[in-house]
C-alpha cells in the first residue's frame, strides 16, 4: 500500500510542478512575504489538500466499486479495489493535465474521461475470479 500512496503523492505532484509558475506570478496580495516562505506554503496549503483530495475521492470511488464487486460477484477486497482505482485514474488524471496545459477547455472530455474510468473498472473487476458457494 506503501508504494501507491507514493505513486499518488508523485501523480499528484504534476499538477503541482505545471501550475507553479502561475501561481508564483499571481503572488501580488504577498509581496512582503519572502518567495522561499511562500513556496513552503504553496506546497502545505494546495499539495498536502490536493493529495488528501485524492485519497478521499480514490476511496470513495474504491467504495462504489465494491457495490459493484457484489453485483458481479467477484473476489476482490477493497484494499485491491483502491489499488486498482488509483491506476486506473492515472490516464484520465494525466489526458486532464495535457487538456489544461494546451487550455482546451471541451465538454466532451469531461464525459469521456468517467465512461473510460468505468469501462475499465467494469473490465478489470471481471478479470478476477467469481466467488464459491
Amino acid at each position: 500500500m506503501g508504494y501507491v500512496i507514493s505513486y499518488i503523492f508523485i501523480l499528484m505532484f504534476i499538477p503541482l510542478l505545471l501550475n507553479s509558475p502561475e501561481l508564483i506570478s499571481e503572488r501580488e496580495f504577498t509581496n512582503d512575504v519572502p518567495l522561499a516562505l511562500y513556496l513552503v506554503y504553496l506546497l502545505f496549503l494546495y499539495y498536502l489538500p490536493l493529495v488528501i483530495l485524492c485519497i478521499m475521492g480514490i476511496s470513495l470511488l474504491a467504495a462504489i466499486c465494491m457495490i459493484l464487486r457484489t453485483l458481479l460477484h467477484r473476489k476482490l477486497t477493497y484494499r485491491q479495489l483502491w489499488k486498482i482505482c488509483t491506476f486506473v485514474l492515472t490516464v484520465p488524471i494525466l489526458l486532464y493535465l495535457i487538456v489544461d496545459l494546451l487550455h482546451l477547455n471541451d465538454w466532451i472530455l469531461n464525459l469521456v474521461l468517467p465512461i473510460y474510468f468505468i469501462i475499465t473498472i467494469v473490465r478489470m473487476i471481471t478479470i478476477y475470479p467469481k466467488v464459491r458457494h
